[in-house]
């Protein structure tokens, strides 16, 4: 068990695949179904990967993380209802410590361009891990989605304040700077979102439009 999770998070997604097969052939786990579930999710074989989730639920129908991968599993698929389930049953298994299956709720509901669905998952992401940086980019980019430039002004300068690395919330900022008309602001946001990820042309692109400006 502890070889296959290892294997994941090492990338090795086949050889973690392989190994949870094979101590899957002398007992059945749910953790071993799961982590296969990811290793099959990382491979992009998501039927599949929805079939071992399904059988670690079977075994233990409190398994929060089986719930919550299962869902990402299916949104992957665009099965949105069934992701939605499947998230808000992680939520209820656990709520205090809810604010992954929050914050894929909130990724799904921006995809489908439900932003004022998305804005409260995130935001209830955010009651439960207040500096949980992927929710906070997502409420600034449901904010931005809306035209509250204000509001996703301060999700991302709040991203930025608890990692100062991380190039997506630069460029958010970039982007709202840009809206503002506040383009020395602008300039300087894209500039760091092109440092720290040198092969962004999004980014790029943001810092040639307000170069001259």
């Amino acid at each position: 068990m502890q070889k296959a999770k290892a294997l994941n998070r090492l990338n090795q997604y086949e050889d973690a695949l392989a190994t949870c097969q094979e101590a899957l052939r002398h007992y059945q786990s749910y953790q071993l179904w799961n982590c296969q579930g990811l290793a099959l999710d990382n491979l992009n074989q998501y039927d599949s990967a929805i079939v071992a989730y399904d059988n670690a639920i079977s075994l233990n129908p409190d398994s929060v993380w089986s719930w919550n991968n299962r869902g990402d599993a299916y949104a992957k698929l665009g099965e949105a209802s069934k992701a939605i389930a499947d998230f808000q049953q992680a939520i209820e298994l656990n709520p205090d410590q809810s604010f992954v299956p929050w914050n894929n709720l909130g990724k799904l509901y921006f995809q489908e361009q439900d932003y004022s669905e998305a804005i409260a998952a995130y935001e209830n992401a955010l009651a439960v891990k207040e500096d949980y940086l992927p929710s906070l980019i997502g409420l600034g980019n449901a904010y931005k989605s809306v035209g509250n430039n204000i509001a996703a002004l301060e999700a991302y300068e709040q991203a930025i304040e608890i990692n100062p690395q991380s190039p997506e919330s630069w460029y958010g900022r970039g982007l709202v700077s840009e809206s503002l008309q506040q383009y020395s602001k602008a300039r300087e946001a894209y500039q760091k979102a092109v440092e720290l990820k040198q092969d962004w042309q999004s980014a790029i692109d943001g810092l040639a439009r307000v170069e001259n400006k």
